[in-house]
């Protein structure tokens, strides 16, 4: 029994040892904590994260500017859009009814006779040369 009270003794010995070490560590650490300045730290902190804040307040405003140009930018571009296609239906209308008036007017009889009238000027003309 002697001898299992005395390891159990020495056992205990070196955890109380390795305990004061820890303390040893621990209060060193603790001083050195102490020792930085938590204060001015904390006040960075939220120095910085205030300028973070007002700069994300800054963006949102900047986008929400830039979301309207571009919305207004969009409407005015689909009024142009459909002005264009509306003057593109005018000209394309505009173009079959030209078209339709020269078809009209080549089938016409006195077309065949206005060709052959300009035929025999320009064959009379280039004997003349």
């Amino acid at each position: 029994m002697i001898d299992m009270s005395n390891t159990l003794n020495f056992v205990l010995m070196i955890l109380c040892i390795a305990v004061l070490v820890q303390t040893a560590r621990l209060m060193r650490s603790i001083k050195m904590l102490r020792s930085t300045d938590f204060k001015a730290m904390i006040v960075a902190l939220d120095r910085s994260s205030e300028q973070a804040r007002q700069v994300t307040q800054e963006t949102k405003e900047a986008l929400s500017g830039c979301a309207l140009a571009n919305k207004l930018t969009l409407t005015k571009s689909q009024d142009l859009r459909d002005e264009l296609s509306f003057m593109a239906d005018v000209a394309n209308s505009a173009a079959d009814r030209v078209i339709e008036a020269v078809e009209q007017a080549n089938a016409h009889p006195l077309s065949k006779v206005v060709s052959q009238l300009r035929t025999e000027i320009e064959t009379r003309q280039k004997d003349d040369i």
